[in-house]
């Protein structure tokens, strides 16, 4: 079975560690999805374009992303790009559309399935001609309910070290002891030094969520000079256990990496990591094992282990 979180899970070095049952994720995927007000949850679609005076798109415009410059004529003809895209009309008339971010972003997510509508930002730079698409973060909740061409250019980095998780976990506990509140970071992929690091965003952080206020153009300035990858989103649940709420649920829905901490007080905190596979609509667990480097697997050689007998016990 092969997932569009191959780039992923090859990233991680993790492709023969996932194991999936796949009558029980069909099952998954066939049963009723249920959003926070009790509805069914739909699949999130591109809402129609609003007209935008930032968003430009030129023959010689390039798409930089996943650490590429890309031609905008990688997915669009000069003629279109000028013209428009020929529609179809009534009759032998044709009628001519302009190129719009949701066009662009559609065309994107075909070598880039992360991109998906309602969490994928498209900001020009008119200074370089630059377009770059920046992945957002939505509103996390704590209400728990415990229930191509361009893949040749992404190698794998290995596994996340677990120092990064430490870090991670260190800062969650501070706000949760000086604020009793959640903090959320991306987890980004330096593709030039192979190693992954935190970005924190600009957000508001509560005892019972934390939402993104950082525009996405910051994002794009901040990170625009390093060759970089966003792969996952991890954020706290304090004193709660790690179980995504139902506004987890609707608000993780790329093929990134969730992970969530709770109980972060604990001397081992509860860990949840998963990833979401667009093509059933649900969600695939993950070992943590998996994900993070195991930091217990290092062999101690201070110690005189001499006098242990192993005693048969078959």
């Amino acid at each position: 079975m092969s997932f569009q979180q191959t780039n992923l899970f090859a990233l991680l070095g993790m492709e023969e560690e996932v194991t999936v049952s796949v009558e029980d994720v069909k099952k998954q995927a066939t049963a009723p999805k249920s959003t926070s007000n009790g509805k069914p949850a739909s699949s999130k679609k591109d809402a129609p374009a609003a007209p935008s005076s930032t968003f430009t798109i030129l023959a010689d415009t390039t798409i930089r992303y996943c650490g590429l410059d890309l031609p905008v004529t990688n997915y669009f003809s000069v003629e279109e790009i000028e013209k428009g895209i020929p529609m179809k009309k009534s009759g032998d008339k044709i009628a001519y559309q302009k190129i719009t971010e949701t066009t662009l972003r559609q065309k994107l997510e075909e070598d880039f399935p992360e991109l998906v509508a309602g969490f994928t930002s498209i900001v020009y730079m008119k200074d370089k001609n630059l377009l770059v698409p920046v992945l957002q973060a939505k509103k996390k909740g704590l209400h728990c309910t415990e229930s191509s061409s361009t893949e040749g250019s992404f190698t794998t980095v290995g596994k996340i070290p677990f120092s990064l998780l430490s870090d991670f976990i260190s800062i969650a506990r501070h706000y949760s002891s000086q604020f009793k509140t959640e903090v959320h970071a991306d987890i980004f992929v330096d593709l030039d030094k192979k190693e992954y690091f935190l970005y924190f965003p600009q957000q508001h952080v509560h005892r019972f969520w934390v939402e993104i206020t950082e525009d996405p153009t910051t994002t794009a300035l901040n990170l625009l000079e390093m060759r970089h990858r966003k792969i996952g989103e991890i954020h706290s649940h304090h004193q709660m256990a790690a179980w995504p709420s139902m506004t987890d649920n609707d608000n993780e829905r790329s093929s990134l990496l969730y992970v969530i901490v709770g109980k972060v007080h604990d001397f081992f905190p509860h860990i949840t990591a998963r990833t979401f596979l667009k093509d059933m609509n649900t969600h695939l667990p993950l070992e943590i094992r998996s994900v993070f480097q195991d930091t217990f697997t290092r062999s101690p050689h201070q110690y005189d282990l001499s006098g242990i007998e192993v005693v048969d016990h078959d």
